[in-house]
């Protein structure tokens, strides 16, 4: 991508149901977002896009150049089908600020609430993330409450949640 385009908010990206093909390219773009303890891998993320009910794994595709720059998964809880989490989300960095991830979350929250009702969303997000949390707060979620040893290596989670109108 040329760097004039990456100073375009405006550029067009397609918003669909990932597929097991995209497996790759999202491992790869995970390993631009996250540290290695905190990324799923291509395993898990094609469990992830297996399991996921229809909507549930989103894939953002930048339309001129068909190139994968973000994915949104989620899932609704078991017990309480009112109840949505969304379980990850991730933006090429070289992108993000070009309102990729508010397109991701804005389509996740409209299919998740007009598919299968759900009435409250809530994810998890790393104690330290800070640029994350601030992407959260500016889109409606509020912080519920600190997940003490919440990730496999003894780090805090925050807990965030979003009632869906």
């Amino acid at each position: 991508m040329k760097e004039s385009e990456m100073n375009d908010p405006t550029f067009a990206i397609d918003i669909r149901q990932s597929k097991i093909s995209d497996v790759d390219a999202i491992n790869e773009l995970e390993k631009q977002v996250f540290s290695s303890k905190m990324r799923y891998g291509p395993s898990l993320i094609m469990a992830i896009i297996n399991t996921s009910l229809p909507h549930l794994a989103q894939t953002a595709i930048l339309k001129d150049q068909n190139t994968i720059v973000g994915f949104i998964a989620g899932e609704i809880d078991s017990r309480n089908p009112l109840l949505g989490r969304i379980i990850t989300i991730e933006v090429d960095p070289k992108l993000q600020h070009h309102k990729i991830g508010k397109q991701l979350l804005l389509s996740f929250e409209r299919k998740i609430s007009d598919h299968y009702s759900v009435e409250n969303l809530e994810l998890q997000v790393h104690y330290e993330n800070h640029k994350a949390i601030r992407f959260y707060k500016k889109h409606g979620f509020s912080e519920v409450k600190k997940l003490k040893n919440y990730y496999a290596r003894k780090e805090h989670a925050i807990l965030m949640h979003k009632l869906l109108s």
